[in-house]
């Protein structure tokens, strides 16, 4: 379940209760049965376009309301990418398909730039505040800069997040870990993806 539909199922379900409905009154206004509005409270579907719109017009709150549980004026959240776990220990498999959406203030964003996430995996970044399962954010850029923190691939389908050393025609990407050794990569094997943006640290224990 993403962001996006907890938020939709939560908001339903307060709206729906703070009118004092059933969910069998609030389906009959809608024309859908009881069951689908229980599946939209729980997260397990989300309502269509159409039947948002039918639900804000019952509620009287805008879609995006209804959605995001505030008005578009005041809604300044993100939606990232994101996708499977890169490593910053040996490096790791890149999915090339979105695995699921993180939403975040998008006053910590720019508007002009593209960005995905990745959770980190491993320690051999911890000097450049990169710790095992924080969530990094990347800012989209295929020219690489020398001294850069990034994600690069380093041949067809692995991945790591390093710094980026160039020296010459070398490519080296280097740890931030004294434990680890830096990885040289064949120029025909390097591609940059991203460069670090911010990383959304997760300390919570267990």
């Amino acid at each position: 379940m993403n962001d996006i539909t907890i938020m939709i199922a939560e908001n339903i379900k307060k709206l729906r209760e703070a009118a004092h409905m059933r969910q069998d009154e609030l389906g009959k206004r809608i024309g859908v049965g009881g069951a689908t509005i229980s599946s939209w409270e729980h997260g397990r579907t989300e309502p269509n376009m159409g039947f948002t719109q039918a639900l804000a017009n019952v509620f009287n709150v805008t879609t995006d309301e209804l959605i995001y549980g505030k008005s578009a004026d005041q809604r300044l959240v993100l939606r990232v990418p994101l996708y499977d776990m890169i490593s910053c220990g040996t490096g790791g498999f890149v999915d090339d398909q979105i695995i699921d959406y993180v939403v975040l203030p998008a006053e910590m964003f720019s508007p002009s730039k593209e960005y995905f996430a990745q959770y980190a995996h491993g320690d051999s970044m911890i000097n450049a505040g990169i710790h095992d399962g924080d969530l990094v954010i990347f800012q989209k850029q295929s020219e690489p800069v020398n001294g850069m923190i990034g994600c690069f691939c380093i041949d067809e389908n692995t991945a790591t997040c390093k710094r980026l050393s160039i020296s010459g025609t070398q490519i080296i990407l280097l740890p931030e870990n004294p434990a680890y050794t830096p990885i040289i990569v064949p120029v025909e094997s390097f591609k940059c993806l991203g460069k670090l943006a911010f990383v959304v640290s997760d300390r919570r224990d267990g």
